[in-house]
């Protein structure tokens, strides 16, 4: 079941589903606080205050009375309609169940109810099974960029959403 993060009280709990979802991305690039200290694996959740605070959207999957995934949705200027989806988590030993998909449809519904008519997304280029996924969805690689703080290229992705 998805449900709104409508509590600070949440946020302990979501940094967590974030810190464990994304340590697989870690290892599997090498990154560490060094090399990568903004990467989703060591967000805290004072950082996920900020989010709550700024009025970023924010949605959690629970199985039973745990929570096993996360998303969440931004429109970055009210006056575009271009919104960003972050921070997709789904801890490993609830990976292949479809709980990644159902939270991305839960964002595509969302940020549509509130007029959005693109949608944009990013990821490390090097993870091309991920890319491939998204693809699948209907989004469409427009840049890779490569910045100087981060041990990886950055590939954006974007979505055109129909009324």
């Amino acid at each position: 079941m998805i449900v709104a993060v409508t509590s600070t009280n949440e946020l302990p709990q979501c940094a967590l589903v974030i810190q464990k979802a994304f340590t697989t991305v870690a290892d599997n690039f090498d990154l560490n606080q060094s090399n990568c200290p903004t990467h989703p694996s060591f967000i805290s959740e004072r950082k996920l205050m900020e989010y709550f605070e700024k009025g970023i959207s924010m949605f959690r999957f629970v199985d039973g009375n745990k929570t096993v995934g996360f998303v969440a949705i931004e429109q970055p200027d009210e006056n575009q309609a271009k919104w960003y989806i972050e921070k997709l988590s789904v801890v490993p030993e609830f990976r292949k169940k479809g709980i990644g998909k159902k939270l991305m449809d839960h964002a595509i519904t969302e940020i549509k109810k509130r007029g959005g008519s693109e949608i944009s997304i990013a990821l490390i280029d090097e993870q091309t099974i991920l890319k491939e996924w998204y693809a699948n969805m209907g989004f469409n690689h427009v840049l890779t960029k490569n910045f100087s703080h981060l041990p990886f290229n950055v590939c954006f992705m974007e979505m055109k959403l129909q009324g």
